[in-house]
């Protein structure tokens, strides 16, 4: 028995709602029927988390370099000078 839904060929309903709650539901879209869907999704889920756990290990390099620490300063005040502001 598979108990990763990542992996699983036939991950439940259910299977991904820990995975999916931190999203924004603006950027999320519900499709009915389709079992084959299923594959994309996960294949596209999945690169997305290898992607966010790359990039959360080099943000985590960056920040144990000093010289490294005041450019990433100055980006960080750059990205939140350009987000739009937050949704009420």
């Amino acid at each position: 028995m598979n108990n990763d839904p990542w992996t699983d060929p036939d991950p439940q309903a259910g299977d991904f709602d820990a995975d999916l709650a931190p999203l924004d539901p603006r950027y999320v879209a519900h499709h009915e029927g389709d079992r084959k869907a299923k594959l994309v999704i996960t294949v596209k889920a999945a690169a997305g988390r290898r992607v966010r756990s790359a990039i959360r290990e080099e943000v985590q390099l960056l920040a144990a370099d000093e010289s490294d620490r005041e450019p990433m300063r100055v980006i960080r005040e750059q990205m939140v000078e350009l987000a739009p502001p937050p949704a009420d």
